[in-house]
């Protein structure tokens, strides 16, 4: 009989967020040799307004879909209220599914659910294995949502410790974070964080040829140096160094800034490059998947950014289907970070000190001056992600992990 694992995640397919993606495709692969269910919420992004079947079959895994109010997620109350009903659905049906000796792998957004399912865990005696995708509360006052001062803040703390001490084992997405769950642990944490990247989606994104490229056609950029940022425009990414790099090349007839996404700040943008007149910027909204392979090849040179601080607090998952496309990366942010550990190790692109608006004017302008260095990165970008950043090698991984816990 196959060990049973129970995925508890409000964002699964057909949701199509970066979180969605990630754990309808780790369930997926997990199924080859566990049971494996998945509780999850209706979709709320995107697809809000789709019901999906409340229980179904999807590509070899058991979901079954909480019942939640699905309300605009643009609105803070609307959210809060989404994320109270979708947690008292988690905790009633986890209760009732949750059996003992299963594996419960429980991702930490949004923040609710893991202190709950620690809980649940607990008294089902089965094991909680936490997916760290942002590190909770830094990630709140990083966002500007909350101070450290506050009492919340370190009651948010207390529960976040408890949580990671109840874990059986914790799985981060990078180096920085490990360290900073150690940091958080202590001796508790030995033998207990692993670290499991995501990947770049390889079949689906490869390195297209810039010629050609129908949305650098249709924007009629063909002839532009085009630096793009593409992803989540929420409030740790720093969007204002990028709009202090455009003020600043604005100019410069050739350099194009390229903004794809959606988020907390994309209308904070927007007014920005409005107000300031940058002509040389173009923001978007986020492209489907199937089409991501040709808007992340329609650029020279990829931009990630995050505010200071996020040392071990986040990974952009985007980074390693920019990787894929074969695109260089300027990466703005802490220079111990996953993120400019990844570009610097590889040699894959510049890395900028974190809110450093000239550091990466003069990014922007070298990988212009030097198309030949820029090819060859690009090129050790996608062999990169071949080699060590493949979904197989990441499920390898998580299969190994089970396997050595069900021991």
């Amino acid at each position: 009989m196959k060990n049973r694992i129970v995925v508890v995640t409000e964002l699964y397919a057909p949701e199509q967020t970066s979180t969605a993606h990630y754990l309808s495709r780790i369930a997926e692969g997990l199924a080859a040799s566990f049971a494996v269910e998945v509780f999850c919420a209706q979709p709320t992004y995107a697809l809000r307004g789709t019901r999906a079947p409340r229980s179904e079959v999807l590509n070899g895994v058991m979901v079954t879909r909480c019942r939640s109010t699905v309300l605009d997620r643009s609105t803070v109350l609307f959210r809060l209220v989404n994320v109270l009903t979708m947690s008292v659905s988690f905790l009633l049906v986890g209760l009732r599914r949750i059996r003992r000796a299963s594996f419960v792998l429980v991702v930490t957004n949004p923040p609710v659910l893991p202190p709950l399912l620690a809980a649940v865990c607990l008294l089902k005696r089965s094991a909680l294995v936490l997916l760290i995708h942002d590190m909770y509360p830094e990630v709140l006052s990083l966002s500007g949502l909350m101070s450290e001062r506050n009492l919340l803040y370190r009651a948010f703390n207390l529960i976040s410790i408890w949580t990671l001490k109840k874990a059986a084992r914790i799985v981060t997405l990078g180096r920085d974070m490990a360290r900073r769950v150690g940091g958080k642990l202590g001796a508790e944490g030995d033998g207990k964080v692993v670290t499991i990247t995501h990947w770049a989606d390889l079949d689906e994104i490869t390195a297209l040829d810039r010629p050609g490229n129908e949305l650098l056609s249709r924007l009629g950029l063909e002839g532009k140096f085009v630096v793009q940022y593409s992803g989540n425009m929420g409030r740790t990414h720093d969007l204002g160094v990028i709009v202090r790099a455009a003020l600043a090349l604005v100019d410069v007839p050739d350099v194009h800034f390229l903004l794809i996404g959606s988020g907390a700040k994309k209308r904070w943008l927007e007014s920005e490059v409005e107000a300031g007149g940058l002509t040389n910027v173009t923001v978007l909204s986020p492209r489907e998947r199937k089409d991501l392979a040709i808007s992340l090849n329609a650029c020279d040179l990829s931009l990630l950014t995050f505010v200071p601080g996020m040392t071990g607090v986040s990974v952009p998952s985007r980074m390693y289907n920019v990787m894929g496309a074969g695109k260089p990366i300027v990466a703005v942010a802490d220079g111990d970070s996953e993120l400019a550990l990844t570009v610097r190790e590889g040699d894959i692109g510049w890395v900028v000190r974190a809110g450093d608006a000239r550091g990466l004017v003069e990014a922007v302008l070298d990988a212009r001056a030097d198309r030949e260095r820029l090819a060859s990165m690009g090129r050790r970008a996608r062999a990169l992600a071949v080699d060590r950043f493949s979904r197989s090698a990441a499920m390898t991984r998580y299969l190994e992990f089970f396997r050595e816990l069900a021991r």
